[in-house]
């Protein structure tokens, strides 16, 4: 039996490999947080049909990264459209002053978490950790436009709802 490589053309192989590299990169490239402004502004709306937030209110906190400069843009954005916004600097919320909505750049299993046991809403700039039952909220850019993903599953565990209005323009996740 030859060799697949003898078998084949090589040149047809190498172009096989590359055709299948630009696919997931384009996927990849195409999966990006939403600019800024752009997320606040929805993220806004979209509290105004979560049940806890509507009848406690909004107050975000955002997780400092010093490797994603976005994040002083969306602690900016929230503050422009008057929503209640402090830094935090440390990813033990336990001591931290008293918020019900987390934002992150990129989130983890403590985070997570620790949002479960105090019932903070914790949204994520990327797509994949709300895949990863990392956060509960994400709103990110696929072909320019702005897409919603929820993960149902970290919803609940972080005792929030949202108004299937919302839920009909979302991609759900963790049903």
């Amino acid at each position: 039996m030859k060799n697949v490589f003898q078998r084949y053309n090589p040149v047809f192989i190498i172009v096989a490999i590359a055709v299948i590299s630009l696919g997931f990169i384009i996927h990849f490239e195409t999966l990006k947080p939403a600019p800024a402004k752009i997320q606040t502004v929805l993220y806004k709306k979209i509290f105004s049909y979560c049940k806890v937030l509507v009848k406690d209110g909004v107050n975000v906190a955002v997780l400092a990264d010093d490797t994603n400069p976005e994040i002083d843009e969306i602690i900016r954005g929230f503050g422009n459209i008057g929503i209640s916004v402090t830094e935090v600097k440390s990813e033990k919320i336990y001591n931290q002053s008293k918020f019900n909505v987390l934002y992150v750049a990129k989130s983890s299993k403590s985070i997570v978490s620790q949002c479960n046991s105090k019932g903070i809403l914790c949204l994520s700039s990327t797509p994949d950790d709300v895949q990863e039952n990392l956060a509960a909220l994400s709103i990110y850019s696929e072909n320019n436009k702005p897409k919603i993903i929820v993960n149902m599953l970290v919803l609940k565990s972080q005792n929030h709802e949202i108004s299937s209005e919302v839920l009909k323009l979302a991609t759900i996740v963790g049903d």
